[in-house]
């Protein structure tokens, strides 16, 4: 379906002049002549987009919130004359403002590049809450009111500048430097960038703008993309005069922002905050998606993956061996006489067992092993492309680790504890049946039996030991 853009112009020739560019480009148009008529038109339909002149965004951002405007892009336009209107309307909460002669490829350009965050944003809200934490699928505002004063250190990132010219540097970010309370680097390319930056400006005009010149400022936008100080780093082109067909080009390159070099320090000031203070949100909602992916995966204690997570990670190997026709194997491991040391010496000192038991298993597997903890004191591991002979090796290898080194895991160093494990071996893929039409979930049911019942047959042989279960038949 494609985007819809509500135009909101009381110029009748600019309004006819924007629909037909932007139904050329595919958008799903609606015109209005004035505020009144879009409220009416967005409380029946919602927009991806409006379009609108700088003098209508104040009163626009006035809306009741249910109007259907709320999760709308707002684009003002004005005069390139109307610095007045420029920056009222930024702090308005405009996304951004564009000459109203800025040329087709530029309009378009910053219209793909806010539905593109607008995406962005949709989807970090399809990540569940985990219990606890703060929601992803919050409203999104339409406008980007200035943040309370508690939040004010969000707008002192530190910034880095890219120009090749840094001893003539255009006024406006000379200007910025000496203004900005943040630390400001000035560097000729991302490479030569010292630390990482929240906010990059590229002094556009201090490339060259004719030919296969250009090259260089597509090259330096392109690499703020990739680069590992860059990351998730907001970006702002400095575009110089008559050069707007590359401001375009660097908004479909990654951009996040570009103006003109002539800007003034006011207006510049401002988007700088703002970048600032969305890299700081975007930063806090990277932040609480990796603590809910963490919260749903991770068991809490020994950082291993938990047993929801591993039956899940158990599936795909099942189906990867399958596919190549490779075995792969599954031991459960249980700590043997857990309970006396809880018992005996407390819960805290259990606990410290349980995270050393998961270090030492964790750094004597490859990289591409799993190791989860499944129960209190009972922990799985899974190993691709593992024979038989191998996965018997393996698990003897990990008995002896853990038995090997007494557990310092209580108060006093001359207590530490001997703790040893059984270890229960099965083989897949496969199971008792030779249908090939087993479910991988199917495959693992039989894996998790059979290494259980090995697992069993280690405690009764005594303890301390590795057991192989029967193959499947």
């Amino acid at each position: 379906m494609s985007a819809r853009v509500v135009i909101v112009d009381r110029a009748a020739s600019e309004r006819i002049k924007l629909r037909a560019m932007l139904t050329r480009a595919g958008y799903d148009v609606t015109v209005c002549s004035d505020l009144a008529e879009a409220t009416v038109t967005l409380a029946e339909r919602p927009a991806d987009i409006v379009l609108t002149s700088a003098e209508e965004v104040k009163p626009l951002s006035l809306l009741r919130r249910d109007v259907g405007v709320t999760a709308a892009s707002v684009l003002a336009l004005a005069r390139p004359e109307d610095e007045g209107w420029r920056i009222a309307a930024l702090q308005a909460g405009a996304e951004d403002v564009l000459a109203r002669d800025a040329g087709e490829a530029l309009i378009l350009a910053t219209i793909r590049r806010h539905l593109k965050k607008r995406s962005a944003v949709r989807d970090s809200a399809l990540y569940p809450d985990a219990p606890g934490l703060g929601g992803f699928a919050e409203a999104q505002a339409l406008f980007d009111q200035p943040p309370p004063a508690a939040g004010a250190e969000d707008a002192t990132g530190p910034i880095a500048i890219i120009s090749p010219r840094a001893t003539s540097l255009p006024r406006s970010i000379r200007m910025l430097i000496e203004r900005h309370p943040g630390p400001v680097e000035v560097a000729p390319t991302p490479a030569a960038v010292e630390r990482p930056a929240a906010l990059f400006i590229v002094d556009g005009g201090g490339f060259p703008v004719s030919g296969l010149a250009t090259d260089g400022l597509y090259r330096t936008v392109a690499e703020l993309e990739v680069r590992a100080h860059a990351e998730h780093a907001a970006s702002l082109v400095l575009v110089p005069p008559g050069a707007e067909h590359l401001g375009a080009i660097a908004l479909d390159l990654g951009a996040e922002e570009q103006v003109a070099d002539a800007v003034t320090i006011e207006e510049l000031s401002h988007r700088v905050r703002r970048l600032l203070r969305r890299k700081a949100q975007e930063d806090r909602r990277r932040d609480r998606l990796q603590t809910t992916i963490a919260a749903a995966t991770l068991d809490p204690l020994t950082g291993l993956c938990n047993r929801r997570h591993a039956i899940g990670r158990l599936e795909v190997l099942a189906t990867a061996a399958r596919e190549a026709g490779s075995p792969f194997a599954v031991m459960m491991l249980d700590i043997d006489h857990f309970k006396a040391v809880n018992d005996t010496h407390g819960h805290a000192a259990g606990d410290r067992v349980l995270i050393e038991v998961a270090r030492r298993l964790r750094d004597n597997l490859r990289a591409i092993d799993l190791v989860a903890r499944i129960g209190g004191e009972e922990f799985l591991v899974a190993m691709p492309d593992t024979s038989v002979e191998q996965a018997r090796a393996a698990a003897e290898r990990l008995r002896r680790v853990i038995e090997g080194t007494p557990f310092d895991c209580t108060r006093n160093p001359r207590d530490a504890l001997r703790i040893t494990m059984s270890i229960g071996v099965a083989i897949g893929p496969g199971a008792r049946t030779d249908s090939a039409d087993l479910s991988p979930g199917a495959v693992i049911e039989d894996l998790y039996e059979r290494a259980d019942i090995a697992l069993y047959s280690a405690k009764s042989a005594g303890r301390n030991t590795v057991t192989v279960g029967l193959t499947a038949a």
